[in-house]
């Protein structure tokens, strides 16, 4: 399956639960639950693929949607889209569905997902004083994804959609370089 037919299946699923959590009023729940769901996918892409194989059955399927139901505390209308997602042998998308799912509600709800390129952690304060700037800059409430990159030696690299500001002391060097070398 080529990757844009993935997006496609996945924005497909991703709508299903989006509707069923408006219809059972749980859209908060869900959206907690999408996220650790793809947190979740993220650290057992592995084992998504093997339960995805058909050799395991679709009692066997449904034994799996509810252990990690029970250990993520997960929501009926979630649980019902993952018992879905299982029965179609769908496991390697999970990630993606989880991803268009956080996209679809932070859309419908005016916030911004941020990508944020940093050198070192940041502390409680520059993290408030960051999500302050950004929402000012973006017109949106601001969720941030921390990334760690020590090449970037220091400053930050944000990514919004298809803006990008980097603003990392390698860029300012590299422009640097440039300048004193006369090519800029």
């Amino acid at each position: 399956m080529r990757k844009n037919s993935k997006i496609k299946t996945a924005i497909i699923y991703a709508q299903s639960l989006y509707e069923s959590a408006l219809k059972h009023d749980c859209l908060e729940t869900c959206y907690k639950n999408a996220a650790d769901l793809k947190t979740f996918a993220q650290e057992n892409a592995d084992i998504l693929q093997k339960i995805n194989n058909p050799l395991y059955d679709t009692a066997q399927a449904t034994t799996i949607t509810d252990i990690i139901s029970k250990k993520l505390q997960l929501h009926k209308a979630v649980l019902n889209c993952l018992n879905i997602i299982a029965q179609n042998r769908k496991w390697p998308l999970l990630e993606e569905i989880m991803h268009q799912f956080v996209a679809l509600y932070n859309n419908n709800n005016g916030i911004a997902e941020v990508d944020v390129t940093t050198a070192v952690d940041l502390n409680a304060t520059q993290d408030n004083l960051l999500e302050k700037k950004l929402s000012a800059i973006f017109g949106k409430k601001v969720v941030i994804n921390y990334l760690k990159d020590e090449s970037i030696i220091g400053g930050l690299i944000v990514k919004y959609k298809s803006q990008f500001i980097d603003a990392s002391v390698r860029n300012k060097l590299n422009a640097l370089e440039k300048y004193m070398k006369g090519t800029k």
